[in-house]
């Protein structure tokens, strides 16, 4: 999920479907930007709608919804593959090639620090939508995020040369991200005296849960 791989400065979106110098293939690209805005767009929408049919629209729960589809959205646009290439337009590079998993191999710190910061919110934000029980369940969830967000990178990549790179480096980076936005969420709750909420007598549902 390393949000340097790929990068997200496209600015064009150019669609081609040519033969050009005995090159064929299809060659299109999309902005970070449109990626952000349209996934924000759906969130917002779809949360706004579950609420108001549990008639548990307030605005608390719309503002929690606001600020966690605009984190999403983020997160979609610097790990969405934001390009579709194929035939000669594709990346050659054979799909066994294309995945990163050697463990620590090809580490930097750049990578490593924004990948731990990019999940971070995520780990603050959980226990305010659904119940917690503990660090550990935290850790579960920012892993299994992690790897699917790995997994359709290197799937899109293998398919359309999506342009990001799967590398087995970022799901331990954006799990100790998650674990530690979590615990930041503990300690500020602590400080303020208010209690952190996962314990055994935690409300069933967070304020943006879907259950009742």
């Amino acid at each position: 999920m390393a949000p340097t791989r790929g990068g997200c400065a496209t600015v064009r979106a150019v669609p081609m479907l040519v033969d050009m110098d005995g090159m064929s293939g299809i060659f299109l690209e999309f902005s970070a930007a449109t990626v952000g805005v349209v996934v924000a767009a759906v969130l917002v929408t779809g949360w706004v709608l579950v609420l108001w049919r549990r008639h548990d629209l307030t605005a608390r729960r719309l503002l929690l919804a606001g600020v966690t589809s605009c984190y999403l959205a983020g997160v979609a646009m610097v790990t969405v593959p934001l390009q579709i290439r194929t035939g000669d337009f594709g990346n050659q590079v054979p799909w066994y090639e294309r995945a990163h998993l050697i463990p620590l191999a090809g580490l930097d710190t750049t990578t490593v620090v924004l990948n731990i910061v990019m999940t971070v919110p995520a780990g603050v934000l959980l226990p305010l939508l659904v119940q917690v029980r503990g660090v550990g369940q935290v850790a579960w969830i920012g892993l299994a995020m992690s790897a699917a967000i790995e997994s359709m990178q290197f799937v899109t990549d293998v398919l359309i040369s999506g342009g990001r790179t799967a590398d087995v480096n970022d799901l331990a980076t954006n799990t100790l991200g998650a674990v530690l936005g979590y615990l930041l969420y503990r300690l500020y709750r602590a400080l303020t005296g208010v209690p952190a909420g996962d314990s055994r007598k935690a409300p069933r549902r967070g304020p943006l849960s879907l259950r009742r």
